[in-house]
């Protein structure tokens, strides 16, 4: 292999005095400045600079603007994909005849073996000689040459990567032809003996509703959104409070059948914040059976602390002087009923409140953040802010004109249920 292996060596004196004798023309500067020194590649680098920073430049000025319109119906992509093209052919340009040079400088060194020259070759001409001299070439001692290796294979991603960056994405803009409304209520209280059905269907909402107050904005482009802000309206909160309910007096068996008169046993049923109702049951003689008949009740809704409301300077389930407070109370027992006569003391001991619920109705403010995308509505709103109810006479001094609030206006829109069984005695 050894003998097989040829070498560059220093020119033959007779080819070299050839030379010298066929050379008429001396060598002008502007020639010696071309073949001589680094010109052309210093120009080439200089040049892909430049159009690199054009690009840099012409995607800042048009960077968060609608998509421009050129001449001769041109793009913005078509003009980056034109620059980018010119930068990376100067800088593979640069890079090509960068490594000619070195291939010379290369031999000139000392002795080189021949088929270095086609590794240069290859590396000048495109990625895969780059490869060839970065896996197997004459990179010991030449760093330059693998640094144009390296460059040229990384110039493969230039293009698909400035493509990238050039990217429209769809946003909204604020349209001057239509109006986005959402409602707002500022001030939910009527005028004096001026109640609508709005109002009372607003509260029946805020009462039995399990999913709440749904405002319906209009968007007429099905994309709107809104700033946050506040709006009054009717918020409930209830709570089951069966395991913590207390029931006092409720005593059947302090009815009196040897009396033959109407009777009541008082009852009260108290929850664990101090409120309460009254669940009294009633007994009345039945002198065609000759019999007390007992009415127990079965099922009860009404305002808590025989009172409609507001209730001032008092925390109901966390709420401080809500305007409303009701309360359900379900009674069971396990005595059949439709025995002609049974024991007192056994319905006594079987008799139990089963389900109690209390509720509060007070006005309350919520902050909302409502969108429209494509079409789809978004609600977020924060958890209610019930303030405080207040009577001008719990703050002196306060020169305010409060008008009346139509304290029956709560108790219009629910009928208490008293739903009794009724068991006879004798």
């Amino acid at each position: 292999m050894a003998e097989n292996e040829q070498f560059l060596s220093e020119p033959h004196p007779a080819s070299g005095a050839q030379l010298a004798t066929t050379s008429k023309d001396p060598i002008s500067k502007w020639d010696s400045l071309i073949l001589d020194t680094w010109f052309w590649e210093i120009i080439s680098l200089g040049f892909s600079i430049t159009l690199f920073i054009v690009i840099v430049v012409f995607l800042k000025v048009y960077d968060q603007h609608e998509m421009p319109t050129f001449p001769l119906g041109l793009t913005l992509n078509t003009i980056v994909s034109i620059l980018a093209t010119g930068s990376k052919s100067s800088l593979l340009c640069m890079i090509s005849t960068s490594i000619g040079q070195l291939k010379w400088i290369w031999f000139q060194a000392k002795k080189r073996p021949l088929y270095d020259m086609q590794y240069f070759d290859d590396a000048s001409r495109g990625p895969w000689g780059s490869m060839q001299v970065l896996t197997t070439g004459p990179r010991q001692g030449n760093i330059l040459l693998s640094i144009g290796a390296i460059i040229t294979i990384m110039a493969l991603t230039f293009g698909p990567f400035m493509q990238q960056i050039v990217r429209f994405p769809v946003r909204q803009a604020i349209g001057d032809h239509s109006n986005a409304t959402a409602k707002q209520a500022i001030l939910p209280f009527p005028e004096i003996d001026e109640v609508d059905d709005t109002l009372l269907m607003a509260m029946e909402a805020g009462v039995w509703s399990t999913t709440g107050f749904v405002p319906s904005p209009s968007c007429p482009s099905g994309n709107c959104t809104w700033s946050s802000f506040k709006s009054a309206g009717w918020c409930s909160k209830c709570e089951n409070v069966t395991s913590k309910t207390a029931s006092v007096g409720c005593d059947i068996t302090s009815f009196n059948t040897s009396r033959h008169e109407d009777q009541t046993v008082p009852c009260k049923i108290t929850f664990p914040d101090g409120s309460w109702i009254t669940s009294d049951f009633l007994g009345v003689w039945n002198k065609t059976a000759q019999g007390l008949v007992i009415s127990i009740p079965y099922i009860q809704l009404k305002s808590v602390n025989d009172q409609k409301g507001p209730y001032l300077n008092q925390t109901i389930l966390g709420v401080y002087s809500p305007l409303s407070v009701l309360a359900y109370v379900q009674w069971q027992w396990y005595t059949t009923l439709l025995e002609p006569s049974y024991s007192v003391n056994s319905l006594q001991r079987s008799i139990k409140v089963s389900q109690a619920i209390e509720c509060v109705l007070s006005p309350c403010v919520r902050a909302y953040n409502i969108s429209v995308s494509m079409g789809v509505l978004s609600i977020q709103h924060s958890p209610p802010d019930f303030g405080e109810i207040f009577h001008p006479e719990c703050y002196p001094g306060m020169d305010v004109t409060l008008q009346q609030f139509d304290q029956g206006l709560v108790g219009h829109y629910v009928t208490e249920q008293y739903t009794s069984w009724e068991a006879r005695t004798r």
